[in-house]
């Protein structure tokens, strides 16, 4: 391996690791029971949200809402805010929504 490969391996693990501050991470618990972490931007609305989890997580193509997780025992139902912003909606660094299969 070269000094410039060595370099440029560096730098992709310091960008990997430096998100923008207009990024959130946010914990999605799946219709499956896992649990997995995801990257958007705060101006993301939610109908993008549900994009990338249907391509990623909703091969089957079941019928979902999302809700975010307030406390242990409290949710936020976010049904028909689809065109809200995360900010908007309150969603923050570190916030967990929960995948709810519809009726």
């Amino acid at each position: 391996m070269s000094a410039a490969n060595g370099q440029d391996d560096e730098k992709l693990r310091d960008n990997k690791f430096n998100p923008s501050p207009d990024d959130i991470s946010i914990k999605f618990r799946l219709l499956d029971g896992n649990v997995t972490s995801l990257v958007f931007k705060k101006s993301t609305t939610l109908t993008l949200v549900y994009d990338k989890l249907d391509r990623g997580f909703n091969s089957g193509g079941a019928i979902y809402t999302l809700s975010r997780l307030i406390d242990k025992e409290e949710y936020d139902d976010l049904t028909d805010r689809d065109e809200e912003t995360l900010e908007e909606l309150g969603i923050r660094e570190g916030s967990e929504l929960i995948m709810v299969k519809s009726p």
